[in-house]
């Protein structure tokens, strides 16, 4: 009975061990298997997160560039905004000159008014007479830009650009303080010197170009031009005056300003130092 059990466990021994070599031989291949699949995703992890870094790259270099746009819009809007403030304080130095014009053009209207006699005709020349309603049409607030002076009476202006105006290509400069104005043809609210008298004329102006600037100033008369300048300090840190004189034949009733011409900048600014450098200046006189 003992040998019976005993055999009894050995077939039972061989038949586990036969049944546990097929799974022995299988298990190599599971495990190569999940070695491979775990490897797969592995790799599809990396190649997931080199993408993510690639795109964080991207956005950062367009970060980069929006704050450079953005950045360079704040610059230009404040350069605008103090290209703006220079413009208001010209404008508000234009309305005190115009203001202070109209309330010596009223002066000059009340002491006519108590000068001329009242009657119906003013005399003018010995060969030409003027109602009275003509005679305040004389006398208006533009009247300077119609008056005629007598020919014996001396014709000469000067005036000086004693701000630094910002000035693009094609628009006037307004030299904005006058010093002389024998004839009353220069406006200092617009820059254009209406000639009083026909005759010849010398007609001079100065330009102090700012640092690393040229600028072209052009003489004009009635919307031609007839005298030219350059005053170039592009190359240099320096200032540059530029001076030139015309010599013209002038109707009475003539415009004749100074225009900017070809720059180096959208908007020139013209070097105003009183005390050291010196201004910008107009000037003309009538010869003959």
């Amino acid at each position: 009975m003992a040998d019976m059990l005993v055999i009894v466990l050995v077939l039972c021994l061989c038949r586990e061990l036969e049944g546990a070599v097929p799974q022995q031989r299988d298990q190599p291949q599971q495990w190569t298997e999940f070695e491979t699949s775990l490897n797969q995703r592995l790799a599809t992890m990396e190649r997931q997160l080199t993408d993510k870094d690639v795109q964080i790259r991207n956005l950062e270099t367009k970060l980069e560039s929006h704050i450079t746009v953005y950045s360079k819009y704040v610059t230009d809007n404040e350069r605008e905004i103090q290209k703006k403030n220079i413009e208001i304080n010209q404008l508000k130095e234009r309305v005190r000159i115009l203001t202070q014009k109209v309330n010596c053009v009223s002066s000059q209207d009340t002491y006519n008014d108590e000068s001329v006699p009242t009657s119906d005709a003013v005399q003018i020349n010995s060969d030409q007479t003027i109602t009275g309603s003509e005679s305040s049409e004389r006398k208006s607030p533009r009247h300077r830009q119609t008056r005629v002076t007598q020919p014996s009476s001396v014709v000469a202006f000067h005036s000086e650009l004693t701000q630094e105006p910002a000035v693009s290509k094609g628009n006037t400069v307004v030299f904005n303080h006058e010093t002389l104005d024998e004839g009353q043809g220069y406006n200092p609210v617009d820059g254009i010197y209406i000639v009083p008298e026909t005759g010849t004329y010398v007609f001079v102006w100065v330009m102090f170009a700012e640092f690393r600037q040229h600028i072209q100033t052009l003489l004009m008369v009635n919307g031609a031009v007839r005298g030219s300048s350059f005053s170039d300090a592009q190359e240099v840190h320096d200032l540059h005056q530029a001076t030139s004189v015309v010599v013209l034949k002038v109707n009475q009733g003539d415009h004749v300003f100074i225009k900017v011409g070809h720059t180096s900048v959208t908007s020139v600014t013209f070097h105003y130092d009183r005390n050291y450098n010196g201004a910008s200046t107009f000037s003309g006189w009538k010869l003959t």
